[in-house]
């Protein structure tokens, strides 16, 4: 970001980072959201396999028939510990 004209290019930090990664953060900004929705259904941080099943977790015989599973999926996590390894 040479020959910007932002104050908070080239200094590091948290707004280059999310200036250089746009994708990755807003990646991790969507999974977080879900997290937080998926606790707050759960009413703690037990998420259970059918919960997931509810917010669009995997299974090979609703896929032919909701086939946006495959992406949904890919946003639901566990727990907090699940979530932090899968951002990392």
């Amino acid at each position: 970001m040479r020959g910007s004209h932002r104050p908070d290019i080239g200094t590091g930090g948290i707004p280059e980072l999310l200036d250089r990664y746009p994708v990755t953060f807003g990646v991790i900004g969507a999974n977080l959201v879900l997290f937080l929705f998926a606790i707050s259904k759960a009413q703690g941080l037990g998420i259970t396999p059918s919960l997931q099943l509810q917010l669009g977790g995997n299974y090979y015989a609703l896929v032919p028939h909701e086939p946006w599973r495959l992406i949904t999926c890919a946003f639901l996590h566990y727990g907090v510990l699940h979530f932090a390894f899968n951002a990392i």
